[in-house]
């Protein structure tokens, strides 16, 4: 789900994307014990009534007790990057992930998402939570115009109460963050900032029964931007995109499948989602969509997809799983990580040259496109 200024013309796209399995897209947040034991009854009961449902808020719960899953990582260029951690901090570098420096969040937090417009200006998405009442739990959306040294906290979100799943930085100013309005009902909800972070408007609110919970968000410019995620009753995957900046937003048809966890665009035509075991791809801007088969393991399924340009592309996912495409996602072979953990997201700023981060506190590098993957953790 990452992307890179030289290949978006100044845009980040980060991805998720932000763990998963029970929790939405691919980042899981621990809820906290009492937390968690709620809302794993509350995921019984949708799940029986409606399907399957993968919000950021129920992923976490396949990952209780993990303080070190890192659920994303952004760069701007080979020596400046971020990573999200779950446990609620932010590691960053300014030396290619030769040495990172960690910021930690304030209060009850778990982050699910990072993006950087450039080496000084970045946004994060997360949660906030209590272990007495789950309904307290917030959702959180984060600033930085220093690079990542200090963070100010966004206003609370007007009749949102769910969480923030997935956040991408468009200018220095520009971020639309998507996730669930609710935590119980898992609503989709999309929000923007035009001014830094210092303020966010609702731009779309789900309500009633035919709602789409939405996990992972591009966009190309200030205007062309998709939204991927899944249908709350069916588990079949959703894509949503918008040619106005986010005002209005259209469903686009795709192959029936399981959810759609994140989405990565490399121009207004090329884009990749990851959905389940396959990956979807368009090379018209979304007016079709048609999934190429990836993994084939039962315990295999992809997290986040992430592409340079429109050839080179990478897949990763739990069982320590990287795909890679030079071809732009028509035939993808297997790379070798040289871990098990589940890899959540991926970003790369050239051809050759990107970082994978996952559970167990796991960071991995290559220098020539996936070959070799040598550890650059913290």
């Amino acid at each position: 789900m990452g992307g890179t200024g030289e290949a978006r013309g100044g845009l980040v796209v980060t991805r998720i994307k932000r763990p998963r399995n029970l929790l939405g897209p691919r980042r899981a947040i621990t809820m906290g014990l009492a937390g968690l034991v709620v809302l794993l009854v509350v995921a019984g009961v949708a799940a029986a009534a409606r399907g399957p449902v993968r919000t950021a808020a129920q992923r976490g719960a396949a990952h209780q007790g993990m303080s070190t899953v890192l659920t994303d990582v952004s760069f701007t260029d080979a020596s400046h990057g971020w990573i999200a951690g779950q446990a609620g901090y932010v590691l960053r570098t300014s030396d290619g992930g030769a040495t990172w420096t960690k910021t930690t969040m304030s209060g009850r937090v778990n982050l699910s998402s990072v993006s950087f417009a450039d080496s000084t200006h970045g946004f994060a998405s997360g949660v906030w939570w209590t272990t007495e009442n789950i309904g307290k739990a917030g959702p959180l959306l984060f600033s930085t115009s220093d690079g990542g040294a200090t963070w100010n906290k966004s206003r609370p979100l007007p009749g949102v109460n769910g969480m923030m799943d997935h956040v991408v930085a468009i200018d220095a100013d520009t971020a639309c963050a998507v996730g669930a309005a609710s935590e119980i009902e898992h609503y989709g909800v999309v929000v923007r900032t035009t001014n830094g972070g210092s303020s966010w408007q609702t731009q779309l609110k789900q309500s009633g029964r035919r709602t789409t919970v939405l996990t992972g968000v591009d966009f190309v410019d200030a205007d062309t931007g998709w939204a991927s995620g899944y249908d709350a009753h069916t588990g079949h995957g959703v894509v949503l995109a918008t040619s106005d900046g986010g005002a209005t937003w259209r469903k686009q048809a795709t192959p029936q499948s399981a959810w759609i966890l994140q989405i990565d665009f490399a121009d207004a035509q090329h884009g990749w989602a990851s959905a389940y075991k396959s990956v979807l791809r368009t090379t018209d801007g979304g007016a079709t969509w048609v999934k190429v088969a990836v993994v084939h393991g039962p315990d295999q399924d992809i997290e986040d997809v992430s592409f340079f340009d429109v050839e080179h592309g990478w897949a990763v996912g739990n069982s320590g799983t990287i795909w890679a495409t030079s071809d732009g996602g028509a035939t993808w072979t297997a790379q070798t990580s040289g871990v098990k953990t589940g890899l959540l997201a991926a970003c790369f700023v050239s051809a050759q040259q990107g970082w994978v981060v996952g559970e167990d506190n796991v960071v991995l590098k290559t220098t020539d496109g996936g070959a070799t993957w040598v550890g650059s953790g913290p």
